[in-house]
C-alpha cells in the first residue's frame, strides 16, 4: 500500500553532531586473545567476568574484520535454562570530563539444538562507569537489545547504543550478555552435550559528540492506517540538506498540550538499524500542536506547528486483555467464528506462573460504535502453574476449545484441553467450562493440546509428542459432543496416526477440522528430505462414523529438506491450506489443496509479494470460503482470494496487513466470513510481551465494519468525496487506495452492494 506523507521542515540554529575517533583499544577484537582462567580466552585490552559462560575467539562470525569475542553456553538438556550474565570490560583513558560520548556495540546470537527442539533468547547489554571503576555491579545505566530464535538459529548482527559523560579522564565500558532457553531432547543419548548458545561481540566504539550550529528538524505525519484510533507525528533531526542524521545523541521532544487534543503517549524515541533516531507522538484527534526539540540541553528554535491527522472510520480493531501484564503472551493463539473471537494468553498467571488464560470477544453491530468487546475471560477450573492454558484455541458457533499442552494429569506435560460453551441465556454473555479432555492413553510429554480445532459436534486435539508408533511420531484425537442434550460431556471417538508414522515426525503439531474432514500436520516428516514435512487428511468411515480413516497424504510438489511443510494447517469445505514456513532461505510459503472426489490436488503455491529471507511466511494459516490468510514473522499477514474465473485455479494476494506497532504480529491468524484476526503476542502496550490482537473487516466497501455494504457505507463515501488528506477509509480502489475518494471507489462499493 502506497503511503503518502506530509513534510514540514522546521528550521533551527543547532545540529549535532561531530564524532572524533574511537577511544577503545582493540574495538573489533582483532588483536590477540589471551587466556583468562577459568573463563577461557578474552581479547587483549579487555578483562572478562562471568558465571556460566566460556569465552573464546570466534573466527567464523565477525561484524568487521575476521574475529569477534565469543561467549558460549552449553546448558543441560530438557526444560528451561538461564545463563549469564557474562561479559567483558575495558578502562578508557584520555577522556574529556563532562563531555558527551556515544557508545556503539554490535552482537550476534546463535542457538543450536543438535537433535530435538528448542528456542532461546539473548540480551546484550552495554553500561559504563563514569568514574572508571571495574566492578560491573555498580553500573546502573545498562542499555540492552534482545534477540531470539528457534533451533539452529543464526541471528543478524544487532546494534546496542548508549551515551555517557565521564566524571574524570577515565571511564569504564562494560559489555555483558545473558539469556535463557529451553530444549527438548528427542533421544537423550545423542543429546549428552546439551544445546548450545553463544553471543559474538564486535566493534565496540566510544566516540566524542559535539554540537554544530547548523541544523534542521523534520516533522513527518504518516497517514494513519485505515481505522487507527490515533494519529502519529514522527520527529527527525536532519542536516542542512534535509538528510536524516545518524547516530544522534539523546534528545528531548516537548509537546504543547494546550487545546482540546489528547496526547495519548509521551514522546518516545527509537533508533533503526542505520542509526537514525526518531521520536513519535500520538494524538487521538485532528489538531495542530507545537513541538520543541532539545539536543544535549540546547533547544532548537523556529519550530512551526505540526498537524495530527485521524481517520474518519474505524474498521480495524485492536484487542487487549483488560488485565494484561508483562509476558502474558496474549495473542499467541487466535480464532474467529462469526461474531465471536477467542485469544489465548498462554503465560497469564491467574492460576500460577504461566498457568494461562483465554479471552472471548464479541462484535457489537452498533453503527455508531462497531467494536469488539470482551464479555468473558476463561481459565481452567483446575489450572496450575506451567499448564500454558491458551497455547492453542479454536471457536465455532457456541463452543470453544482451549489447549493446555503442559497440564500434568497423566504425567508431566501430558497435556489436556477444555471445552467451553456460551450461555443459553440471551442475557448472560458468559462462556462456561463444559468438559475437560485428556487422551485415553495420555502419557509423559505427549503435549496433548498443543494444537486444537473445533467444528460443530467434533473437536480434534493434537499430541505431537505421543510415542505410539515411535518416539515423538505424534497422534491426534477426535472427540464428539454427546448426543444426549442433558449430557454436556465430549467423548473420545478415535485416535489418529499417520499410516507411515515414523520417529520424530511430530504428527499432530498442527490440526484443523471442518465438517467431515480433518487435516493434521507432520512438519518433521522426511518424504522429500529431512524435515521436508507433510500433512494428512482424515474423514469418517462410511460404515462407522466414529472411526476416522486416512484419505490422503499431502506433500509439496516442490518439497525439499527443512521446508517444514505442515507447520500450520487449516481446512474449510473442499479447500485446505498448509504452511511451510522455512521454504527458500526461511522466506516461507503456503500451499492450497482442493478436494476432487477422494483426492486432494495441489492447486496453488502462495508466497508474499515482498518475500524476504527470515520472514517465515506460513508460520500460521487459516482458510474460509474464497479467502485465506497467512502470517509471517515480518510483523505481517497476507490475505489471498481465490480467482473469480471458473477456469483459473489460482489464489491471488488481496491485501497485506501490518500492525501499527509490530509485536510479532502474524504469529497466529484466523479468518471467518468478513473478518480476519491476527495475534501480536510480543506487543508491549501493557508491558513487554503483554500482547495484543487485531481484527480487520475483509469485505471491501464495508466502511463501518458491520458486515454489510449498504447506505451507511455509501454515506461515509459521500462525506469523503474527492477527499485525499488523511487517507480516508472510503479510498478502497485500487486495492490499498490511490489517495483520493472518486468514481473508482464508488464503482467498487457498488460492485459489493448489499454483500
Amino acid at each position: 500500500m502506497e503511503t503518502r506523507k506530509i513534510y514540514a521542515i522546521l528550521l533551527s540554529l543547532i545540529i549535532p553532531l561531530f564524532a572524533y575517533g574511537n577511544e577503545v583499544n582493540n574495538p573489533s577484537m582483532e588483536g590477540a586473545f589471551i587466556s583468562q582462567p577459568p573463563l577461557g580466552y578474552v581479547a587483549e585490552y579487555w578483562t572478562g567476568w562471568g558465571e556460566t559462560g566460556w569465552f573464546w575467539e570466534n573466527t567464523d562470525y565477525a561484524h568487521d574484520g575476521s574475529k569477534s569475542q565469543e561467549i558460549h553456553w552449553s546448558p543441560a538438556v530438557g526444560g528451561f535454562e538461564s545463563f549469564g550474565p557474562d561479559g567483558i570490560y575495558q578502562q578508557i583513558s584520555s577522556l574529556q570530563p563532562g563531555q558527551s560520548y556515544r557508545v556503539s556495540v554490535w552482537f550476534k546470537f546463535r542457538f543450536d539444538v543438535p537433535i530435538g527442539w528448542g528456542q532461546g533468547n539473548i540480551t546484550c547489554r552495554v553500561g559504563t562507569d563514569p568514574n572508571g571503576g571495574t566492578n560491573p555491579d555498580v553500573v546502573t545505566n545498562w542499555t540492552g537489545v534482545s534477540d531470539s530464535g528457534g533451533e539452529w538459529y543464526n541471528g543478524p548482527w544487532l546494534n546496542v547504543v548508549t551515551y555517557f559523560s565521564p566524571n574524570g579522564s577515565t571511564a569504564t565500558l562494560f559489555i555483558k550478555a545473558d539469556g535463557s532457553g529451553e530444549a527438548w531432547a528427542e533421544d537423550p543419548e545423542p543429546m549428552e552435550a546439551g544445546w548450545m548458545a553463544w553471543c559474538c561481540i564486535d566493534d565496540a566504539n566510544v566516540s566524542l559528540i559535539q554540537i554544530s550550529p547548523d541544523s534542521n528538524v523534520s516533522a513527518t505525519t504518516p497517514i494513519p492506517t485505515n481505522g487507527a484510533s490515533y494519529s502519529e507525528v514522527t520527529i527527525t533531526v536532519v542536516d542542512s540538506n534535509g538528510n536524516p542524521i545518524e547516530d544522534i545523541p539523546p534528545w528531548e521532544v516537548g509537546v504543547d498540550c494546550t487545546g482540546s487534543g489528547n496526547i495519548i503517549t509521551q514522546p518516545t524515541q527509537s533508533t533503526d538499524e542505520n542509526g537514525q533516531t526518531t521520536a513519535q507522538i500520538r494524538s487521538t484527534v485532528v489538531e495542530t500542536k507545537t513541538v520543541s526539540v532539545t539536543v544535549l540541553g540546547t533547544t532548537l528554535s523556529n519550530t512551526p506547528p505540526v498537524e495530527f491527522i485521524e481517520p474518519e472510520c474505524n474498521n480495524l480493531f485492536k484487542l487487549h486483555a483488560p488485565d494484561g501484564a508483562t509476558e502474558d503472551f496474549f495473542g499467541w493463539s487466535v480464532s474467529i467464528s462469526g461474531d465471536y473471537a477467542i485469544v489465548g494468553s498462554s503465560r497469564d498467571d491467574d492460576n500460577g506462573s504461566d498457568s494461562g488464560s483465554a479471552y472471548i470477544f464479541k462484535l457489537s453491530f452498533d453503527v455508531n460504535d462497531p467494536n469488539w468487546y470482551q464479555p468473558n475471560k476463561l481459565t481452567a477450573s483446575d489450572g496450575a502453574s506451567g499448564d500454558c492454558f491458551g497455547s492453542s484455541v479454536s471457536i465455532n458457533g457456541d463452543y470453544a476449545i482451549v489447549g493446555a499442552y503442559k497440564d500434568d494429569d497423566k504425567g508431566s506435560d501430558s497435556g489436556s484441553a477444555y471445552i467451553f460453551k456460551r450461555s443459553d441465556d440471551a442475557n448472560d454473555p458468559n462462556w462456561y467450562e463444559q468438559d475437560k479432555l485428556t487422551a485415553s492413553d495420555g502419557a509423559y510429554e505427549d503435549y496433548f493440546g498443543y494444537s486444537v480445532s473445533i467444528s460443530g459436534d467434533y473437536a480434534i486435539v493434537g499430541a505431537y509428542g505421543d510415542d505410539d508408533p515411535g518416539s515423538q511420531s505424534g497422534s491426534a484425537y477426535i472427540f464428539k459432543r454427546s448426543d444426549d442434550p442433558n449430557d454436556p460431556n465430549w467423548y473420545q471417538k478415535d485416535k489418529l496416526k499417520a499410516s507411515d508414522a515414523a520417529h520424530y515426525d511430530e504428527f499432530g503439531f498442527s490440526v484443523s477440522i471442518n465438517g467431515d474432514y480433518a487435516i493434521i500436520g507432520a512438519f518433521y516428516d522426511d518424504d522429500k528430505g529431512s524435515c521436508s514435512g507433510s500433512a494428512y487428511i482424515f474423514t469418517p468411515n462410511n460404515i462407522d462414523p466414529n472411526n476416522w480413516i486416512q484419505q490422503a497424504k499431502l506433500t509439496a510438489s516442490d518439497g525439499a529438506s527443512y521446508d517444514k511443510f505442515g507447520y500450520s494447517v487449516s481446512i474449510n469445505g473442499d479447500y485446505a491450506i498448509v504452511g511451510a514456513d522455512e521454504v527458500g532461505n526461511y522466506s516461507g510459503s503456503a500451499y492450497i489443496y482442493k478436494r476432487e472426489g477422494i483426492n486432494w490436488i495441489e492447486q496453488d503455491k502462495l508466497t508474499a509479494s515482498d518475500a524476504g529471507g527470515g520472514d517465515f511466511f506460513g508460520i500460521s494459516v487459516s482458510i474460509d470460503g474464497d479467502y485465506a490468510i497467512t502470517g509471517a514473522c515480518s510483523n505481517s499477514a497476507y490475505i489471498f482470494k481465490r480467482s473469480d474465473e471458473v477456469n483459473d485455479p489460482n489464489w491471488y494476494q488481496y491485501a497485506k496487513l501490518t500492525a501499527l506497532d509490530g509485536g510479532s504480529f502474524g504469529r497466529s491468524v484466523g479468518i471467518s466470513g468478513d473478518y480476519v484476526i491476527a495475534g501480536a503476542y510480543w506487543d508491549d502496550d501493557n508491558g513487554i510481551g503483554s500482547g495484543s490482537a487485531y481484527i480487520l473487516a475483509t469485505l471491501i466497501g464495508d466502511l463501518d465494519g458491520d458486515g454489510d455494504v449498504d447506505f451507511v457505507d455509501f454515506s461515509i463515501l459521500a462525506n469523503q468525496w474527492l477527499q485525499a488528506l488523511g487517507h480516508p477509509c472510503a479510498d478502497i480502489a485500487p486495492c490499498g487506495g490511490d489517495c483520493i475518494v472518486d468514481f473508482w471507489d464508488l464503482a467498487v462499493l457498488c460492485d459489493h452492494w448489499l454483500e
